[in-house]
């Protein structure tokens, strides 16, 4: 029986959940158009860069302001190597492909065609954790599969107009890095408090991302409005949607929460064609329904 104050901690708990899983999808449906505009001014590792590096430094106050000082330290002497990796996956690889991508295809497709990172952890985590999919998540995959290939030939149809399948398949690739980093980060989870584990991989991505972008050219942008972007996905997008996630991960059900994601392509969607001025077809919306009826079913 839950006592008066477990009852008003509980209570306060789900009224904080809902608008921070708001929030959340929010930030990450229009990071999809906050990229692609800043895009117009910086380079995609460039923007990479600025926006992990504007996230690392959020968590480095963030941190030790929330006493979590220790808990970095032991992370890094417990799994300093897996933390390297994960952040070579989980965003110098992941960003920097993902940000290539949107320069050669459309918001909507990206936003769409990263949906495959539940197609690709359910299948990394048959073939290399050894889990287990009834007849059901198969089909679910096979109509996310399906979706996904329908999207990506769109891009390649000549009367899509300008080719997107080299944006595409790009942005593909990104989110089998996101896969990846799921699946390999997985084990850190229970014993990593969440905020220590982001902060670090935005730590490390950021100064892996940093080379490259300065071998591709450093871009410092010049027009605030692509400063005010940046700080949109670095703090937004990058920094407190993954703070929020976590923390609702542990006040809600993981299979409850998740259904929320599939809303992430359906708002970055509406964004970009408000936006941006692009366009849905009919290929599009079907494939988009396949990807998401597919995954909804593989869950």
């Amino acid at each position: 029986m839950l006592t008066s104050a477990r009852l008003k901690r509980a209570v306060r708990g789900k009224s904080w959940a809902a608008p921070a899983l708001i929030a959340s999808v929010f930030f990450w449906s229009a990071s999809f158009t906050w990229s692609k505009l800043a895009l117009q001014e910086v380079n995609p590792w460039s923007l990479a860069f600025w926006r992990w590096l504007i996230a690392a430094l959020f968590f480095a106050a963030y941190l030790p302001l929330s006493g979590q000082g220790p808990q970095v330290r032991l992370a890094l002497r417990r799994d300093g190597g897996r933390l390297l990796l994960l952040s070579l996956l989980g965003v110098s690889l992941l960003y920097g492909l993902q940000n290539i991508g949107l320069t050669r295809t459309s918001a909507i497709h990206s936003s769409l065609i990263m949906n495959a990172i539940g197609l690709f952890t359910a299948l990394l985590g048959v073939f290399w954790l050894g889990e287990r999919l009834g007849s059901r998540g198969w089909l679910g995959l096979a109509l996310a599969f399906g979706g996904v290939i329908l999207i990506v030939w769109q891009g390649a149809a000549p009367a899509a107009g300008v080719s997107t399948l080299a944006g595409d398949l790009i942005t593909l690739a990104a989110a089998l890095c996101a896969a990846l980093y799921s699946i390999y980060g997985k084990p850190l989870v229970g014993r990593t408090p969440p905020a220590v584990m982001t902060g670090l991989v935005a730590g490390f991505g950021a100064l892996f991302l940093l080379p490259v972008a300065a071998w591709q050219g450093l871009t410092i942008p010049a027009q605030p409005g692509t400063w005010l972007l940046l700080l949109a996905l670095g703090i937004g997008s990058s920094a407190l949607a993954n703070l929020a996630w976590w923390q609702i991960l542990a006040r809600m059900d993981a299979s409850r929460a998740g259904i929320f994601l599939f809303l992430i392509p359906v708002i970055a969607s509406l964004i970009a064609v408000i936006t941006l001025g692009e366009s849905l077809g009919g290929q599009t919306l079907a494939g988009a329904a396949l990807v998401l009826g597919g995954l909804y079913l593989a869950r």
